[in-house]
Formats: structure tokens, C-alpha cells, sequence
């Protein structure tokens, strides 16, 4: 795996039909050697911050990996698409991607979700790309310290 590298599970659509698991657009069998290494990949949370999260619908994590000499930032994304199985629940999905910018996380993730058919609603993507407003507090309070302290040293 390098750089920009996407790893996606697809919930199968009825309890006949397997799930899905891919890395960059190449379907991997339950049978591969690395099914279970990708898979692992998608679960471990241990070591992410999360960054945004609606409970039990979609979460967006982000991490880092040793890899040589360096690291390398990760996101995972889980959450479900706009599609639904046999019983009309929508179908979830996990996702690894390797990249050092959100917005090409989240573009692999539609890219590769579109390859099988499913989508992520615009509502859900909205809500992933929404700032904090967490982040925003602490930089406007970090702004007006930095005004503060330019006032007090003049």
C-alpha cells in the first residue's frame, strides 16, 4: 500500500449476498492473504482522533502510520450509503484511505463507492466536511490572546 491508497467495505445487500472488500478498485477474496490485513486496517481506531461523528450513522477518523523513516496520515471514514439491502436498511461501509488531505479521502471514498454502485448522500458528505466549531473557538480565541498581547507590548 502507498501513498493515496484506499481500502473499502461494503455491507452485502442481503445475508446471501458476501460483503465487499476492495483496495483501490481491485475486489479482494475472503479467500486472499490480505483480506484479513485490509480488514484489520479498517477496525483499528486505537491510534485515530475522531474527527467528526453523527453516533451510530457516520464517523470520520484521523491517524497516523510509521512507515521507513516517516509517517503517513490516514483517514477513516464508516458510515452508510444512500442504497438499502433486502430488508430497505442502508447498506454500510468502512474505509481506509491513505492521504495526507481530507478532501482527497473523501473523493477516493465516492470514487470507489460509485465503482459497486452505492453513494454517499450530499446531507452525509456536508456533515463530514463541516468544520468544528470546536476548532473554530479555539482559533478565534487564540486570535484575540494574540491581539491582546500585540496591545500590551506596545
Amino acid at each position: 500500500m502507498g501513498k493515496d491508497d484506499i481500502i473499502l467495505w461494503i455491507q452485502g445487500e442481503s445475508v446471501h449476498n458476501d460483503d465487499i472488500l476492495s483496495c483501490k478498485g481491485k475486489r479482494i477474496d475472503k479467500s486472499s492473504d490480505c483480506y484479513i490485513r485490509y480488514y484489520k486496517l479498517l477496525v483499528y481506531t486505537n491510534h485515530c482522533h475522531k474527527l467528526r461523528e453523527k453516533p451510530h450513522w457516520i464517523s470520520l477518523y484521523k491517524g497516523k502510520i510509521g512507515i521507513d523513516n516517516g509517517s503517513s496520515t490516514y483517514y477513516l471514514l464508516y458510515g452508510h450509503y444512500k442504497e438499502v439491502d433486502t430488508a430497505n436498511r442502508p447498506i454500510g461501509f468502512m474505509s481506509y484511505v491513505r492521504t495526507n488531505n481530507i478532501e482527497d479521502a473523501l473523493n477516493a471514498v465516492i470514487n470507489e463507492s460509485k465503482l459497486y454502485g452505492y453513494s454517499i448522500s450530499d446531507e452525509d458528505m456536508a456533515y463530514i466536511k463541516k468544520k468544528s466549531i470546536h476548532k473554530i473557538t479555539i482559533a478565534i480565541v487564540m486570535a484575540i490572546l494574540c491581539l491582546i498581547c500585540l496591545i500590551l507590548c506596545l
